[in-house]
């Protein structure tokens, strides 16, 4: 009896093989396997790459209203982003004063829309340039209007 799969070779019975191009189609063939297996490897490294992400904290970008509410004579303690801590004051006059670890300046903050905008005395040569501030689980942050960090901070008693 041949079985299937068998074929009949003189002088003995050999195992008939596939063309290769069968083989490297079929789910058992060692080139699907290798690559199930990559693509496994694959999967799992965007999924831990996805998980540790850092993802920006939810939250709350302030209107023009509530900037309004309370930015005009609060005082703030915080981080500036890529350097140390800082504490500053918003006068209800349109003045401010800030002040670090190793120096301090005094500006003018002004509203357009809904963004801050600064002036300072000596910091950015006194060119203007404008934040718009969000409400995080932790306090506030002040992003510039191409959505880089500036500070975050909190408001001080």
């Amino acid at each position: 009896m041949i079985q299937r799969n068998w074929r009949w070779r003189w002088p003995a019975c050999r195992r008939w093989r596939r063309p290769s191009s069968v083989a490297r189609n079929r789910p058992n063939s060692r080139r699907f396997r290798a690559l199930a297996r990559l693509l496994t490897v694959l999967f799992a490294i965007a999924l831990w790459a996805a998980a540790c992400a850092e993802t920006k904290p939810e939250s709350h970008r302030l209107s023009a209203t509530e900037l309004r509410d309370l930015l005009p004579g609060s005082r703030l303690e915080g981080t500036v982003s890529g350097g140390g801590p800082f504490k500053g004051t918003y006068f209800r006059d349109g003045t401010m004063a800030i002040a670090t670890a190793n120096d301090s300046d005094t500006g003018t903050w002004e509203f357009d829309g809904d963004t801050v905008c600064l002036t300072w005395t000596k910091w950015r040569q006194g060119k203007r340039y404008c934040l718009y501030w969000e409400r995080t689980a932790t306090g506030y942050a002040a992003y510039f209007v191409d959505g880089r960090l500036s500070t975050t901070f909190t408001y001080a008693e």
